[in-house]
């Protein structure tokens, strides 16, 4: 029985990594079927039915595995997202903590704990724990893009134009740093440069309607009022209201 267990967990997990999530899915089910408490079928599971949209089930499955082991920081992260999903800001910080203290290197928690207080305006921590993912992974583009977006908020457009700018090396079609850069420049009074900027982005192939009114509110700033209305039309052809 352990054994068969082991071969369907290996089909499991081949699956899922050619992308093939539904067999992948039904692959742990049967796992679950002659094991019920197969802690890697579990897991596995819950990611499948994060990524699915399915809340209810990934919450049960990472529930279920830290009944069964609550050592493991990859399942308290997982349920943090879960429930950071589900609204329960108070759950996911706790779980986050709790990664963070079974594996204090752990850098998708330092992102995501990172994350959560940057929206609930605890902007210091937040930067904290952003700088600790950074030193874990130096080229982590979403937390490159979340200190530069605290560094602006506390007023440095100087330091987190740096920050965005790495973000953008490390995954050049990253829309939101390509935003930041360009909010971060202007507010260091050089429109000129931000509005360049993002011209070079969208005449490079972007379609990316954030960046269009973006680019659309420095055109106004700049008195091209013409030029500012075709960006602005062109973002709702991209993302209609």
């Amino acid at each position: 029985m352990e054994e068969y267990s082991m071969e369907l967990m290996e089909k499991a997990m081949a699956l899922f990594q050619s992308g093939q999530t539904a067999q992948a899915a039904d692959s742990c089910r049967q796992v679950l079927e002659q094991s019920a408490q197969h802690t890697g079928a579990l897991q596995l599971l819950g990611v499948i039915s994060f990524q699915q949209g399915d809340l209810d089930v990934a919450q049960h499955c990472f529930r279920t595995a830290l009944s069964l082991d609550e050592a493991i920081p990859q399942h308290h992260n997982n349920l943090g997202n879960v429930l950071y999903l589900k609204q329960d800001r108070e759950g996911a910080e706790a779980c986050y903590r709790e990664a963070l203290r079974l594996q204090p290197d752990y850098a998708e928690a330092h992102y995501n704990l990172g994350s959560l207080l940057q929206e609930s305006q605890n902007l210091p921590e937040a930067a904290a724990h952003y700088r600790k993912a950074l030193e874990i992974n130096p080229r982590y583009p979403v937390a490159l893009n979340g200190l530069g977006r605290v560094l602006l908020d506390q007023n440095q457009p100087v330091e987190a134009a740096a920050y965005f700018r790495q973000a953008i090396d490390v995954a050049p079609d990253y829309a939101a740093a390509q935003q930041g850069l360009a909010e971060a420049l202007a507010s260091q009074g050089d429109a000129a440069q931000a509005t360049a900027f993002l011209e070079a982005e969208l005449q490079g192939g972007g379609d990316n309607a954030p960046l269009y009114y973006r680019l659309g509110q420095l055109y106004q700033a700049q008195g091209q009022g013409e030029r500012a209305q075709q960006c602005f039309l062109e973002a709702l052809r991209l993302q209609p209201i």
